[in-house]
């Protein structure tokens, strides 16, 4: 019997019918008393008879256990009307009643985080949080570096496997082959295509670029034509840089940048005078989208500036003592960070060879012969890096270390602080906010790594909103919106897209915008950011944000394929590999895996291209007839091609993959990426091999993939096919006269080794 006098709390009929529009249909009884047990768990952390509840227990399962009968404490009693629960002794109505509120506004969630939070003040903790304006001049990358080449013009800029260039010599390049692009008529917001591999040859090429005030867009050399044309078409691109000059005819003209074959020495070295707002376009990079065709992110310049000062000036300090591993593939923008870093510092870039970031064992020797102090690291060749190196002191020259794009572990942070005595930053941050918007620095014990994103970065805000754009409560996960002056302008040639994803800002009035990352997160006490994972089918395969029905779409257009499915899949050391599912067209019923995975291999990009695929004649179907993808098949490794080992090395070998891929039996004629490899697992094989006495290469990995291939590149000393032991001198140039060419002469300058 309730008393009269009784002080209690109301939910109302708004409250009512919004928990169950968010959570199912509950009668106004069984909703009360949930939330009486959740109020009850709040002001005293005592669970009901019947239920063990902890923080974590979610409200939902509370709202399921009262449903089936379940009652709050005693003392929590529920009004005759359904609707009101009476509170015991020493609990305040006002502050009770605006944890009521908060629940019903946001009941989907943990119990842990109710309390008497309301709405404003979220919106005071979010203004508190989101408070990083950092007033600075952001000259333009091309200005910043022609300061360095100014005051340090003889200092070593630019180094790669063939040569390296001081300030003064890259400047003069750049501007020489600025003059040729202005010459041909390109200009401000005109979109250049960089078809070149990873080296100096590249790094003039975007200098230049900036330099002419264009815009520069990754048009990778190894991507399928399809994959290509879609950038250019989009992008708008005008002219490609590339090694040779030569071009397909459907692709617009080639100008060939060759520092061995330089074609420019006519043009001044001198600067072009032009001017680039901050606003104006610096580059277009393109990441995969949900409707299966790429988007093209613009990037301001301004922005990129935003970054390169605040780490230059006040995360890292990094100055002219300092040496950058530019090692990411262009099309990843963390290599703008790679590049420019140094190059706006009067730092020291140190160009990673083509395919190089494969091989663990030559990325540690450059490190160490290059003396390189910041490189960027996914957490699993961090691993494999930090077992190679053990305690030679290979690593000793790193000063900064940035790792992203994998969870970090505690056990793999534990044995980085304990061998390198360094600070290790963890960034976050979509292509589509310039590069990233936030970051964790951990110095000495640190806790949440796996999950920890940080905080803002300076002059960004980061939102955690509902599908409403409220601000959830603090501990609640929702999905991560991005305000600030790093957000892009866009996407390319999509005003649609561009719309749908950066949204108006409704916590200011100045017009800004919000950029819905699909990433879901929530807010920590001590307004720091738990990453929970993404809200849609967007992925990460080896770093790079996929989205599935990219996939699926690039499948689809196999002649032979008339309906798709890809599901993504976590291996046995937990990385994720994609499985494709087909049903072969009328007249194609006879198709096989191998054929599409040929296909794909040829028509889609390296990371795009599924681990398997499964022939079927018809997908599972749900009751409403829906795909149902968890009855997918398990993908079958082809029974009988395994062929034990015979030989030593053929016992080395498969006892090397099977370590690695956790598997019980490997056999020499099986494929290391049938078997579930990858690119970072090939990382791990490659140190397996190599402590058995098989010097075998990233390279010949991946292109004899059959376990037993391997087997015969056994030697302590001797290299195996295709590449030597030790690189050729890498070349310096002659000081070029001005208006004139260079034209390089050898001498050595490091000595980069191509294995060890």
């Amino acid at each position: 019997m309730v008393e009269p006098g009784a002080r209690r709390v109301l939910l109302s009929p708004t409250h009512i019918a919004d928990v169950c529009r968010r959570m199912g249909d509950f009668s106004d009884r069984t909703i009360a008393e949930a939330c009486a047990i959740g109020l009850s768990y709040w002001a005293t952390g005592r669970s009901p008879d019947g239920i063990d509840l902890t923080p974590g227990t979610l409200f939902a399962d509370v709202l399921g256990w009262a449903d089936n009968g379940g009652t709050a404490p005693d003392g929590w009693e529920i009004g005759a009307d359904g609707r009101s629960i009476v509170l015991p002794g020493g609990v305040g109505p006002a502050d009770a009643q605006l944890a009521l509120d908060d629940l019903a506004d946001f009941p989907d969630r943990p119990i842990g985080t109710i309390g008497p939070d309301g709405a404003a003040a979220r919106l005071e903790a979010l203004a508190g949080w989101n408070d990083t304006e950092a007033d600075r001049v952001r000259p333009t990358i091309v200005e910043m570096f022609h300061e360095q080449a100014r005051t340090r013009p003889d200092a070593v800029a630019i180094v790669d496997e063939h040569r390296s260039l001081t300030y003064r010599e890259a400047a003069g390049l750049a501007g020489q082959l600025a003059h040729h692009l202005i010459a041909r008529g390109l200009g401000p917001e005109q979109v250049v295509g960089i078809s070149l591999r990873r080296s100096a040859d590249l790094v003039i090429g975007l200098l230049a670029v900036l330099q002419a005030g264009c815009a520069f867009v990754p048009l990778d050399p190894k991507w399928p034509a399809a994959r290509r044309a879609v950038v250019i078409d989009d992008a708008q691109v005008v002219v490609q840089l590339n090694d040779s000059g030569e071009h397909d005819p459907a692709e617009p003209d080639a100008v060939a940048v060759d520092l061995g074959d330089w074609r420019f020495g006519s043009h001044p070295t001198e600067d072009t005078g032009v001017t680039v707002p901050g606003d104006a376009l610096a580059y277009v990079i393109f990441t995969s989208g949900s409707t299966g065709r790429p988007k093209g992110a613009m990037i301001r310049h301004a922005a990129i500036s935003e970054r390169l000062l605040w780490q230059m000036n006040e995360i890292l300090g990094f100055g002219h003592d300092d040496a950058s591993l530019f090692k990411a593939p262009l099309s990843f923008d963390i290599s703008i960070n790679e590049i420019f870093l140094p190059l706006v510092s009067g730092a020291r870039l140190v160009i990673l060879r083509p395919d190089g970031e494969r091989d663990p064992h030559h990325l540690l020797s450059v490190i160490a012969e290059q003396r390189v102090t910041f490189t960027y690291l996914v957490s699993s060749m961090m691993d494999v890096l930090l077992e190679i190196a053990g305690d030679s002191g290979r690593l000793d020259s790193l000063r900064h270390v940035w790792c992203g794009g994998e969870v970090l572990t505690p056990e793999l942070y534990e044995r980085f602080r304990t061998k390198l005595d360094i600070p290790l930053y963890h960034g976050y941050g979509p292509a589509e906010t310039t590069i990233g918007v936030s970051h964790v620095i951990y110095r000495g014990a640190a806790e949440r790594l796996s999950t920890s994103i940080g905080r803002a970065n300076p002059n960004t805000q980061l939102y955690v909103l509902d599908d409403e754009l409220r601000p959830v409560p603090v501990g609640v996960g929702g999905e991560l919106y991005v305000g600030g002056f790093l957000l892009g302008r866009g996407y390319v040639g999509a005003p649609g897209l561009t719309a749908s994803r950066f949204v108006a800002n409704p916590f200011a009035a100045d017009g800004s915008r919000l950029y819905r990352t699909g990433d879901l997160a929530r807010y920590t006490p001590d307004g720091s950011l738990d990453f929970l994972g993404r809200g849609d089918n967007q992925i990460k395969i080896r770093g790079m944000r996929l989205e599935i029905e990219d996939v699926e779409v690039g499948l689809a257009e196999h002649p032979g394929v008339r309906h798709t499915c890809v599901v993504a899949k976590k291996n046995a050391t937990g990385g994720t590999y994609l499985v494709g599912y087909v049903i072969p067209a009328a007249g194609s019923e006879e198709l096989r895996a191998d054929e599409v995975r040929a296909w794909a291999t040829e028509h889609l990009v390296e990371y795009m291209v599924p681990t398997h695929i499964v022939v079927m004649t018809e997908f599972p179907l749900t009751a409403n007839g829906k795909l149902d993808r968890g009855a997918l098949p398990e993908p079958a490794v082809p029974a009988g091609s395994l062929t034990p080992p015979t030989t030593e090395n053929e016992h080395a070998v498969c006892a090397a993959v099977a370590a690695v891929l956790r598997l019980d039996e490997v056999g020499v004629d099986q494929d290391f990426f049938q078997l579930g490899g990858d690119s970072i697992l090939a990382i791990s094989l490659l140190s397996a091999l190599r402590d058995a006495g098989l010097h075998v290469t990233a390279r010949q990995i991946f292109t004899h993939s059959r376990v037993g291939h391997w087997q015969r590149w056994r030697a302590a000393k001797t290299s195996p096919p295709w590449t030597p032991a030790m690189s050729p001198p890498v070349p310096s140039w002659d000081r070029p006269s001005c208006g004139g060419s260079a034209t390089p002469r050898t001498r050595f300058v490091a000595s980069y080794s191509r294995s060890c």
